[in-house]
C-alpha cells in the first residue's frame, strides 16, 4: 500500500512538474513586438552621411565633393555609395507610408521622387535625389508602403545623376508639398531658410 502511495505522489510531482515547464515555455513568446513602421531609404544610411551631412556650408572651394558647382546650407544629407557597388544597383525606399508627389528630372538631380508623408502626427516632405528616371517604380498619386521600393540610384557623373557623384541626396521638410509647393532646393542662402527642413540622420535616431 505505501509503495502505491509513493508511486501516486511521484506521479502527481511530474504532473505539476511538466505543467509548469509547458505554462514558463507558452509565456515566454507573449511579449508584443512593435511592428516596423520606419524604414531607412537605403541600405547604408546609417553609415553613408560621411562628406556632405545636413546644414553644412559649402563653397566650390571648401567643398569636401571636387569639383563642386554648388554654394549654401545643405537642406539634405548625402549617403555616400561604398566603392565595391559603384557599378551595382543600389535601390532606395518609402521610409514611411506615404503618397507620392513627384517623380521627374530636376536640375543639379537627375531624377527625383517626392514623397508626402505623416510620421508620428507630423507632415513632411521628403525628397530622393539623383536617381535613375527610367527605375522608378512609382507614379504621382500612387501611395506606397514603408520598406517598398522606389527606384535605383543613377549613374554616377551622368544625366541620371545631373553629372554628379552616384550618391543620394534625402532630405525631409517640415509640411506637405501638395499644399505649399515643392521645393527641391539642395542649398539655401541663409540658417533661418534652413529651418523649415530637418536632420535626417537625428530625425532617424531619435525614433
Amino acid at each position: 500500500m505505501k509503495i502505491k502511495y509513493f508511486a501516486i505522489f511521484w506521479l502527481i510531482i511530474a504532473v505539476i512538474f511538466t505543467f509548469g515547464c509547458q505554462q514558463k515555455n507558452t509565456d515566454a513568446p507573449t511579449a508584443k513586438i512593435t511592428p516596423k513602421t520606419l524604414n531607412y531609404p537605403i541600405d547604408n544610411f546609417k553609415t553613408g552621411v560621411v562628406l556632405k551631412p545636413f546644414g553644412i556650408y559649402i563653397t566650390p572651394k571648401t567643398s569636401p565633393v571636387q569639383p563642386e558647382k554648388f554654394k549654401g546650407y545643405h537642406t539634405g544629407a548625402d549617403i555616400e555609395i561604398p566603392q565595391n557597388l559603384s557599378n551595382a544597383d543600389v535601390p532606395v525606399y518609402a521610409i514611411s507610408d506615404c503618397d507620392v508627389l513627384a517623380s521627374r528630372t530636376v536640375s543639379g538631380y537627375g531624377g527625383v521622387i517626392v514623397l508626402g508623408c505623416k510620421i508620428n502626427g507630423n507632415d513632411y516632405t521628403v525628397l530622393y535625389g539623383h536617381l535613375d528616371i527610367n527605375s522608378v517604380l512609382v507614379k504621382v498619386g500612387d501611395s506606397v508602403k514603408s520598406g517598398q521600393k522606389l527606384a535605383i540610384l543613377g549613374r554616377g557623373y551622368s544625366q541620371e545623376t545631373s553629372n554628379e557623384r552616384k550618391h543620394l541626396h534625402f532630405s525631409m521638410k517640415i509640411g506637405l508639398g501638395n499644399k505649399t509647393g515643392i521645393d527641391f532646393r539642395g542649398y539655401v542662402q541663409s540658417e533661418s531658410e534652413l529651418k523649415v527642413w530637418i536632420d535626417p540622420v537625428k530625425f532617424f535616431e531619435n525614433q
